[in-house]
């Protein structure tokens, strides 16, 4: 039965964490798109008040690939404060896909497919990006470098 899409949009407080949902009417696959995210690792906020855990939900209606790592199609992120970044380098694998190791499957990371995000939302940060927006920022460059090595191969 082919699932209708959706957007789920999640409590984080202060800053954005949405999970498109998109079904493929060709195919049974369902295309998974995280729009930035705040995942925090606290139970309560200051207040006293619980944090839905937006990790653990989205690990369990991710895809799992065969050897059970977790994959999300693609993350976009529309600008880097912190709240909108927030967890990016504690819950996702930054690097050659092909040298994703034991230690990061046992630490259950997400491998992000495809990364989405314009250049200039770097701009306004000089030398001041948490170090979640540096982990995007760092694992952005490292893809366009990845493509450009690749385009320049004979």
């Amino acid at each position: 039965m082919q699932q209708d899409a959706s957007i789920t949009y999640f409590p984080v407080g202060n800053g954005d964490t949405s999970l498109m949902t998109l079904p493929d009417s060709n195919s049974d696959k369902t295309l998974r798109i995280l729009l930035d995210c705040n995942l925090r690792q606290a139970k309560t906020d200051s207040g006293g008040n619980d944090i839905f855990d937006v990790e653990a939900y989205i690990k369990e209606v991710l895809a799992r690939d065969p050897e059970g790592h977790v994959h999300l199609d693609v993350f976009i992120l529309t600008h880097a404060d912190e709240d909108h970044c927030r967890g990016f380098k504690r819950v996702f694998y930054q690097g050659d896909p092909a040298k994703f190791s034991k230690s990061d499957a046992e630490a259950d990371l997400i491998i992000v497919d495809e990364l989405w995000f314009a250049p200039r939302i770097f701009w306004p940060y000089d030398g001041d990006l948490s170090a979640d927006g540096q982990a995007f920022k760092d694992e952005a460059q490292r893809r366009i470098d990845h493509r450009l090595q690749r385009q320049s191969r004979p």
